[in-house]
């Protein structure tokens, strides 16, 4: 019994990490992207007056990839279930839409792609919503910030693409 128990500790304690680290990898995937494609670029755009400090960002995004990343593992450690499958290929959609975001936004310079990549996040994210309330409420906690931010970045985002026509 007592192995038992070790033992399911210790899957739950990799899954976790397996988590944290994938977010942290896209993270660092979005953050080389903007690192070598933003230069004068991004510098030259016009931007609203309620555009944050970079240091915000540098702030924000690792919590929310925290919040991210229990969900990500509140669903795979839930037993299987239809819901369960159909949460975590949300998870991943709205995962993969987020890392092609800096992507599209910074390395193509399309403030519009990058507007339209956020509201497919954002899609995604009611998708992670929708089925994560059957799965564990803890879900859904766990996205509400990521959701409000979401918001926040795409009408930011597009007050980009409306300033610089």
């Amino acid at each position: 019994m007592d192995t038992v128990h070790h033992n399911t500790r210790a899957k739950h304690f990799f899954a976790a990490l397996f988590f944290l680290v994938i977010l942290f990898f896209v993270q660092e995937l979005g953050a080389s992207f903007m690192q070598a494609n933003s230069g004068e670029w991004f510098l030259s755009l016009q931007k609203p007056t309620w555009n944050p400090p970079g240091w915000v960002f540098q702030i924000v995004w690792p919590l929310l990839y925290i919040a991210v990343a229990f969900s990500g593992y509140m669903f795979w450690t839930h037993e299987k279930s239809p819901e369960r499958s159909k949460g975590l290929f949300f998870w991943t959609a709205q995962l993969f839409c987020n890392t092609i975001w800096t992507y599209v936004f910074f390395a193509l310079q399309s403030p519009l792609g990058g507007f339209i990549d956020i509201l497919l996040v954002l899609l995604c994210s009611f998708g992670v919503l929708y089925y994560g309330r059957k799965v564990s409420f803890w879900i859904v906690w766990s996205f509400v910030l990521y959701i409000l931010w979401l918001f926040y970045a795409g009408f930011l985002n597009l007050a980009i693409v409306l300033m610089n026509r």
